[in-house]
């Protein structure tokens, strides 16, 4: 099964996504994205979040560190869809 970027990373059931729609989870004025993040932006976010981590172990601007973690991200779409 190849591994597409712009799935959705949590997608919501369409049962929970219906209820949440129509209120059934809170107040009616709900706002919900039923996509949420993609998997690149996901991927990219947990990889940025290690990089922040360990921050003193690499020597990183924060165009760099961004530019970074996408392209790790980006890695490991390629190497699941292998």
């Amino acid at each position: 099964m190849k591994t597409n970027a712009n799935d959705p990373s949590t997608p919501l059931s369409e049962h929970i996504l219906s209820n949440a729609v129509h209120g059934q989870y809170g107040s009616e004025n709900v706002n919900i994205n039923p996509l949420g993040l993609t998997k690149r932006e996901h991927f990219a976010a947990m990889a940025m979040q290690g990089l922040l981590a360990n921050a003193s172990a690499i020597d990183y601007d924060i165009d760099g560190l961004s530019e970074m973690s996408v392209q790790a991200a980006d890695a490991l779409i390629t190497a699941l869809n292998k």
